[in-house]
């Protein structure tokens, strides 16, 4: 039994596998990559709006057709201006997580498989938009973009920690 990437799974077992198993690891097609801005956040996010101050997860994006577009640039290769972020807050059900009043928060987004540029400040522009002042309220950042998740976990190949493409055109 493996867990691993199929392409692994394909140099492991080499030639014991029958060719069209192998063939078909090798073309496996992985899916976006995974950026995460990790943040030190004094007083927490000045969302705009009342319920994400009580939310430990949440999705910044816009209207529906904003994640649309987000995703779609993300498949064709582009990080796009407006990306769908994940926010951790998840100090507010663990409170030992932080330091006085200074709060630790995520940000999650998608970035074309393999992304090599920095999208800190996309990021961090994306959240400005529901949480304005939220820049200055930033004393520490630490970023993981693609090749360090893939360091971290040779299985999340070019940064893809879903496990693979989840389109119909994948197939």
């Amino acid at each position: 039994m493996f867990d691993l990437a199929p392409a692994a799974i394909a140099d492991i077992a080499g030639d014991r596998l029958p060719s069209p198993v192998s063939r078909a690891y090798r073309r496996f097609r992985h899916g976006p990559a995974a950026y995460k801005v990790s943040l030190a956040v004094e007083d927490g996010v000045p969302w705009t709006n009342p319920t994400p101050t009580r939310r430990e997860n949440l999705h910044v994006c816009g209207s529906a057709a904003d994640v649309v577009r987000a995703e779609r640039a993300i498949h064709r290769g582009r990080l796009p201006d407006r990306p769908f972020i994940v926010v951790g807050q998840q100090y507010l059900a663990d409170p030992k997580r932080s330091s006085g009043n200074v709060h630790p928060i995520d940000l999650y987004a998608h970035v074309p498989q393999g992304y090599s540029e920095d999208a800190t400040d996309v990021l961090l522009d994306a959240v400005e938009r529901f949480a304005p002042g939220f820049r200055d309220s930033i004393v520490a950042t630490t970023v993981v973009g693609p090749a360090a998740t893939q360091v971290y976990n040779p299985n999340y190949v070019a940064g893809d920690i879903l496990t693979g493409n989840k389109s119909i055109r994948s197939a």
